[in-house]
């Protein structure tokens, strides 16, 4: 009973450490204790620096009479690997250098009596580190030190667990903090957001994937566009769908099905028309992301739509302007085209006239200079209404075409001038039928804005130089492909990525606006649903190297 009671006291000697100290400075207090109370020459906490347990570091280190510096340990051939390996205490009240004569510290600090047992955390039941007593004498009572050992290894347990979820519990605070700030900030951001779509040409529109499009979120921007307040849509008063051009609802329903039926993330609308609550008519441009729920299905649509009426102005005001460069360029070939027949007009009726003057204009004479003079007249007559249907066609309507018949057409109208410039048009049409449906009218000016292109570029070259336009008309992978490609050495390389800008010329001003191209690629990607390309290319024609600038149509 004696015994226990002094063990008892001795133990609580040890435990009598400052309670405001923790973690590290609560660690060398202990180890001081121990060493001091137990009489010993060391005493050290230390854990394994991982899963493997060949090595530790230690965490706190009484040695002669101080703290000192922590330092790692290798576990293999010593007592700590036992400690560590077997989960339990191992002593060694003397001899313990002879017991392990591979632990080379235990051979330089020339230890005699060796105690350690395991720091075991209650929160996961592993080892969580180790406690040592080393003596440079024997340990008189082995079952004294090897019960206190245990005891306070417990103690220290109970400690680092403490520290430990102090530690957690501060690290989860700070975290806390650290969310809260970035939940605040997000939603400053947010707020920053949004307010972008009150203030300019747009609106944000969150809407439910059901038959008729609850909207649960709109921005105030809906206002400038619409002419409605945010209420009348959350309260249901007005629809979306409702402000949608009814000539472009389909369309816009189909798009939004095919999106749904994809599971696409984000898609985008052609441009389409709403219409205002004061009746006015405006484009605009919807970009649509999807939110989907845990099993990957949609369940709500978030809208950015802007107002784009004024570009679309623009852009008809573009269209207007390529038309009228479009009817300088038809004007000349007007005058080529009709500089001979206008001959033929003139020499037979003033054959006529001086035959009658002689006396000597007979019936087949004047019958068969009438016939001339008439079928030249009716030649005339079709050249006018071929320039004609050009400028005065609707735009608007698609049938259905056969593409070489179309590219013929533009060759007629454009042949003359090209015959006046010495440049041969090479046609190379594979065995096809090449129909498409397009607006034939809108197809004939892109391929005459290009050809034109081709002849501005071959009249730099010189005269005596060959001059060549081939077009390619082929079929590749079920698409349709329309080369056009000259001989004009090429579009210089810091350029040739920009010739679809609008307004963009090589030419002088007094020569050309830039529109051309522009609207070519307007045409074709717009309202041909095309795509259309540029590239330098250099080919063979009859054993001849050439290098020319090659534009691709594929429908």
């Amino acid at each position: 009973m004696e015994s226990l009671q002094k063990t008892m006291s001795l133990i609580s000697t040890i435990l009598d450490i400052d309670q405001n100290l923790n973690g590290q400075l609560y660690l060398e207090k202990f180890v001081e204790n121990v060493a001091n109370n137990l009489n010993v020459k060391y005493a050290l906490i230390g854990h394994p620096i991982d899963n493997k347990l060949d090595e530790i570091i230690t965490d706190a280190v009484w040695a002669d009479d101080q703290i000192v510096d922590n330092f790692k340990y290798k576990l293999k051939d010593t007592p700590c690997e036992i400690v560590l390996s077997g989960e339990r205490v191992c002593i060694h009240d003397s001899n313990v250098c002879i017991d392990f004569p591979e632990d080379l510290l235990l051979q330089e600090m020339k230890i005699e009596a060796y105690v350690g047992a395991p720091v075991i955390s209650k929160n996961n039941s592993l080892v969580s580190g180790i406690l040592v007593l080393l003596d440079d004498k024997p340990m008189k009572d082995k079952e004294f030190f090897t019960v206190i050992t245990e005891f306070l290894a417990l103690r220290a347990a109970a400690e680092i667990d403490k520290d430990n979820y102090t530690k957690k519990l501060l690290e989860n605070e700070k975290k806390l903090i650290e969310l809260n700030n970035l939940s605040q900030s997000l939603a400053n951001s947010q707020e920053v957001l949004l307010s972008l779509f009150d203030k300019g040409e747009s609106t944000l529109f969150r809407w439910e994937n059901n038959e008729k499009w609850d909207v649960e979120y709109v921005s105030k921007g809906v206002n400038k566009i619409l002419g409605y307040n945010k209420e009348a849509f959350i309260n249901n008063d007005i629809a979306y769908s409702d402000c949608i051009h009814k000539a472009d609802l389909h369309r816009v329903e189909i798009e939004v099905k095919q999106a749904i039926e994809k599971n696409l993330d984000y898609f985008s609308h052609e441009p389409y028309r709403i219409t205002t609550k004061d009746g006015i008519e405006k484009w605009v441009l919807d970009h649509t992301a999807t939110q989907k729920d845990k099993n990957n299905n949609i369940t709500h649509f978030i809208g950015y739509i802007t107002d784009i009426t004024e570009q679309i102005k623009s852009q008809e005001m573009m269209f207007a302007q390529s038309k009228i460069a479009s009817l300088g360029e038809m004007l000349g070939n007007i005058a080529h085209q009709w500089r001979q027949p206008l001959s033929v007009i003139s020499t037979a009726a003033t054959g006529t006239k001086v035959k009658k003057e002689y006396g000597l204009l007979s019936d087949e004479d004047f019958y068969k200079n009438m016939d001339s003079i008439n079928d030249t007249a009716q030649y005339l007559s079709h050249t006018i209404d071929d320039f004609r249907n050009f400028f005065l066609a609707d735009t608007s309507t698609e049938i259905e075409v056969n593409l070489e018949n179309v590219i013929n057409k533009v060759i007629s109208l454009i042949n003359d001038s090209y015959q006046s410039s010495n440049i041969k048009i090479i046609k190379n049409y594979q065995k096809n039928s090449y129909v498409s449906t397009c607006n034939e009218n809108l197809f004939i000016q892109a391929l005459i804005n290009i050809l034109n292109n081709a002849k501005d570029a071959l009249n730099s070259l010189r005269s005596t130089d060959c001059k060549f336009v081939f077009i390619n008309l082929e079929k590749i992978h079920n698409e349709i492909q329309l080369e056009i490609k000259d001989n004009a050495n090429g579009i210089p390389t810091n350029i040739i990525n920009k010739i679809f800008d609008p307004y963009f010329t090589t030419k002088h001003s007094t020569q050309g606006t830039g529109i051309g191209l522009y609207m070519t690629n307007q045409i074709v990607t717009k309202h041909l649903k095309a795509k259309i390309t540029v590239s330098n290319t250099e080919y063979m024609y009859q054993n001849v190297k050439y290098k020319g600038a090659s534009f691709k149509i594929k429908m």
